[in-house]
């Protein structure tokens, strides 16, 4: 479910600021508006508060607003409920459609929950690859040898593989697993993999990787299977694919460290 409390807030503001003819009240609408825009601000209290005033004309009434938070509220709910690759996705959120104008207030009170849903992927994207992250270290610690595929650790070591949900791949009703190999033993010619990083804190590097390592990635925010020659830890990158093991914190750590640069 949507967070609604700023639902709740813009709904018990737009009851303060209109009269009863649903026009904003003067003095208190500018007011209210312009010491919510200056929180931690007060140097811009004046400035805002000429902002609204001026707005004040333009704002469409209270029923009119009511509708649009309602509006906007129904848009997400739908978007949250629905898969992520459903083609209503594609359509401009109702939010970006407000007029900054004649919805200012809404715009000022509700924030805009959109990347929510990418954090949202992102973090099932986590809880399943650090699943099978575990998996694969408990079968190595167990046996010695890295496995030759995801479908080795399962069920021994886990129940379900779990799906990627950066992977646009739903035809027959398929669940696509996460994307998994062993440098030099899976890569053509054995040789070493090269990885371009792009954290999302901090500088890109490049980093090469041996059979000494695991590579474990989801499709990413560019929904393709790069080979994971260019990761990220960001969910919303198009850069290249959502790198899970090794984690990018620690191949940022390691960089930093072998270069210098942390010093």
């Amino acid at each position: 479910m949507v967070p609604e409390a700023d639902r709740v807030a813009a709904e018990q503001l737009i009851q303060r600021v209109f009269d009863t003819s649903g026009r904003p009240l003067e003095g208190v609408f500018a007011t209210s508006l312009a010491e919510m825009a200056a929180t931690g601000r007060p140097l811009r209290l004046f400035a805002e508060a000429g902002r609204w005033s001026g707005l004040a004309s333009q704002h469409a009434g209270a029923s009119e607003s009511r509708e649009a938070v309602n509006g906007v509220y129904a848009d997400w709910s739908i978007r949250w409920s629905a898969d992520p690759f459903d083609r209503l996705q594609r359509n401009i959120p109702a939010y970006m459609l407000l007029d900054e104008n004649r919805f200012a207030l809404i715009r000022e009170v509700v924030p805009n929950l959109t990347a929510l849903f990418e954090f949202r992927r992102a973090l099932h994207v986590e809880l399943v690859g650090t699943r099978v992250a575990l998996a694969l270290r408990a079968q190595t610690a167990a046996t010695g040898g890295v496995a030759s595929s995801l479908a080795i650790i399962r069920p021994r070591y886990i129940n379900d593989l779990g799906e990627d949900p950066f992977n646009p791949d739903r035809a027959a009703e398929e669940i696509p697993e996460l994307r998994y190999f062993v440098p030099e033993r899976d890569t053509v010619g054995g040789r070493r993999h090269r990885m371009n990083v792009v954290p999302r804190i901090g500088a890109n590097f490049s980093i090469e990787l041996t059979r000494d390592d695991i590579v474990l990635y989801s499709h990413g925010g560019n929904q393709n299977d790069d080979r994971a020659e260019n990761v990220s830890d960001n969910g919303g990158s198009r850069i290249g694919d959502y790198l899970l093991w090794p984690p990018v914190m620690s191949l940022t750590r390691d960089y930093l460290a072998q270069t210098g640069a942390s010093e």
